[in-house]
């Protein structure tokens, strides 16, 4: 596992390294924050969410709540799922209302329509945010080391010397939604998320996330309707149909070697493996609601715009890029939120 502490060992790098993460402001309230974030990443999350509300549970309309299913591919240690258990209600002893949501980019408000996956952008009027209660909430786990921990500001170690590999007993029912995060790390738990240590892309993974996924509920509908939808779930739960999976997140990055070409190569192997998973997983677009959303992170390279257009503009109604503002201005890294999953062949193939 990488150690946060063998960069500091070099001398001029490492002071100007040490000098970065004392001034970020991420790095120094990631700890004070209410949720004890894991990761700094974790900021750039509800960055994300607060401009285009994709993990929202509410509908927007008649305010009733939705569980949604989320899954958070290379999770460890855990920031992401940690914003996701707060979004769906598992952290409750956050108090959501003192959380005022801006959804603003370029002076622009994203407003999705929930019935048939339309994406506006209106001119944005600016709300004020309030700020969070300095309480922390109970059940919190200690922060991990992990794949992104060399861009923490030195780690704690981890209180337990290991932890399940599937934590799906941990769950309780008092939030909305189902969360399955997969590394092959161990996470410490969190409530509300079933953790998997395994490859993503595995037969078993495969199999276990497709087993955890709750069958849906049936609306009351026509009876014809009714039994199209019963056909499908069906077809689903044999693997044979759409996914079931409403939202899927990816902040995964491979280990940087310095060589340009490699380090692009390998951000797009990481893109074209995660939209292999959205292509068994992601709930396609219907008559009645609009298709699963991606948030799949990618650095700045002519190849990585070009698969933005071969692969995931014909495959998705709306792709916006985005760069947080609590992504470090030097870094080429930024994230595609793909909305309305509607693949153009049957196999989801571009």
């Amino acid at each position: 596992m990488l150690r946060p502490t063998l960069p500091l060992r070099s001398t001029k790098s490492s002071t100007a390294w040490l000098a970065r993460q004392h001034r970020d402001p991420h790095v120094k309230n990631r700890l004070s924050h209410p949720l004890s974030f894991r990761s700094r990443s974790a900021f750039k999350l509800l960055e994300l969410d607060q401009k285009y509300d994709f993990l929202n549970p509410r509908h927007k309309d008649t305010g009733e709540i939705r569980d949604i299913r989320v899954v958070d591919l290379g999770a460890a240690p855990g920031g992401w799922s940690q914003v996701v258990a707060w979004r769906l209600g598992w952290l409750g002893e956050v108090e959501e209302k003192e959380v005022e949501h801006k959804r603003e980019e370029d002076g622009e408000e994203a407003i999705l329509d929930e019935e048939d996956g339309e994406i506006q952008f209106k001119p944005h009027v600016k709300s004020k945010t309030k700020a969070m209660r300095r309480g922390k909430p109970k059940h919190l786990s200690s922060p991990s080391s992990g794949p992104d921990a060399i861009d923490e500001f030195l780690f704690p170690e981890l209180s337990q010397p290991s932890y399940p590999s599937d934590s799906s007993s941990f769950v309780s029912r008092k939030g909305h939604g189902t969360i399955i995060s997969v590394d092959l790390l161990p996470m410490p738990p969190i409530p509300g998320v079933i953790s998997l240590q395994m490859d993503f892309l595995s037969p078993q993974a495969e199999s276990r996330i497709s087993s955890l996924l709750p069958p849906e509920p049936f609306p009351s509908l026509p009876s014809d309707e009714m039994v199209m939808l019963k056909r499908e779930s069906e077809r689903r739960q044999k693997g044979k149909g759409p996914g079931k999976v409403d939202v899927i997140l990816s902040d995964m990055a491979a280990n940087f070697t310095g060589n340009r070409t490699r380090d692009v190569e390998s951000s797009l192997d990481i893109c074209e493996a995660v939209i292999g998973f959205a292509r068994r997983h992601l709930r396609r677009g219907e008559a009645r609601t609009r298709g699963g959303s991606l948030v799949l992170k990618h650095f700045a390279h002519p190849l990585t715009d070009q698969f933005r257009v071969e692969v995931l503009a014909p495959n998705f109604k709306h792709v916006r890029y985005v760069k947080p503002d609590s992504s470090r201005s030097d870094s080429t890294e930024g994230y595609w939120l793909c909305f309305g999953w509607n693949p153009i062949s049957p196999e989801g193939s571009s």
